[in-house]
């Protein structure tokens, strides 16, 4: 082997190593959201005391969670948001309070569903959709009005637990986002 063509090869394997070592990292940095395991549920979290519900009144609360965009983690941020209503009167025992859940997320094109406490309905501003006090798609007897949205409002699984030192009762939500425009309810 002449001294020319081992100093050539000896260049190319530099080069080879060095773009290698450049390479790899950055391919693995811009591929890594395709292969972020994505959760389903944000598991279950306190949003409320029992007591701060009105019976019969829908309460809106902000869910609270580590939120990211691709690269950018964005810690405690607002969620999501879901409505709350306490079905009945405060007793001793969790298991007997009743509080629905449903998500703020109007299952037609995804805008926020606002409560219209006038007509005691959700009313999603956007195509204006209208659900009933239990969440149901509502049928108006309006002239040439016709519900937009193809299911009713999306339940989330909700409970009242005691607080640690037992003086409290908190309700519990485990948030989940669906797929906007189906008739079923399809988890993201």
């Amino acid at each position: 082997m002449q001294r020319r063509t081992l100093l050539i090869r000896l260049c190319q394997t530099i080069a080879a190593t060095a773009t290698a070592v450049l390479i790899i990292p950055i391919g693995r940095f811009i591929s890594a959201p395709l292969f972020r395991k994505n959760k389903k549920s944000s598991g279950a979290q306190r949003v409320a005391k029992l007591t701060q519900l009105p019976v019969g009144t829908p309460t809106q609360v902000a869910i609270i969670g580590n939120r990211q965009d691709g690269w950018t983690l964005h810690p405690q941020a607002v969620i999501g948001k879901v409505w709350l209503i306490r079905r009945n009167e405060e007793s001793e025992k969790p298991e007997d309070c009743q509080v629905d859940a449903y998500s703020a997320i109007c299952p037609h094109l995804g805008c926020g569903i606002n409560h219209s406490a006038d007509d005691l309905q959700f009313v999603c501003p956007c195509h204006e959709a209208v659900f009933d006090d239990q969440g149901a798609v509502a049928k108006l007897d309006k002239p040439g009005y016709n519900n937009p949205s193809p299911r009713g409002m999306d339940t989330l699984d909700c409970q009242v637990v005691a607080s640690e030192s037992g003086n409290d009762l908190w309700v519990e939500v485990e948030y989940e986002r669906f797929k906007i425009g189906l008739k079923d309810k399809v988890n993201l």
